[in-house]
């Protein structure tokens, strides 16, 4: 489960109506393997470089201090060979446009992060429909 989830009062909407929770959930099966060494060390150096290009300060792992580089050792690196995805997303799909737009408002005044990333999915992906 992601930690972008959030309660929906049915306060928010135009008509009377149940208060649920939105979500989104992937469940991968497949099999694991562990990467080591050199292939974890590539790795990790495409994904570091592959961020880092947009900063205005990059950093490289190998002109990193060696007492940093050697936090290498903390990471498990993994790969999956996937057999089985299974992903449910509810956002409010359902709801009308009055409602849609009231949800996602009342999400954003919340104190909660995960309501206001909720907020930002849920336009994302109503907006990716309409595409």
């Amino acid at each position: 489960m992601s930690p972008v989830h959030s309660y929906i009062s049915s306060s928010w909407y135009n008509h009377p109506n149940a208060p649920t929770w939105n979500y989104l959930s992937v469940h991968i099966t497949g099999k694991l393997k562990i990467i080591e060494g050199e292939k974890l060390w590539e790795t990790v150096r495409r994904l570091t470089n592959r961020y880092e290009q947009k900063s205005e300060h990059p950093v490289s792992l190998d002109t990193l201090p060696e007492s940093v580089q050697k936090q290498m050792n903390g990471i498990v690196g993994f790969e999956i060979r996937i057999d089985k995805v299974e992903a449910a997303f509810k956002l409010s799909q359902n709801r009308n446009d009055e409602d849609f737009e009231n949800i996602v408002k009342q999400l954003r005044l919340s104190n909660e992060l995960s309501s206001r990333l909720m907020a930002d999915v849920m336009e994302r992906e109503r907006l990716q429909d309409v595409s």
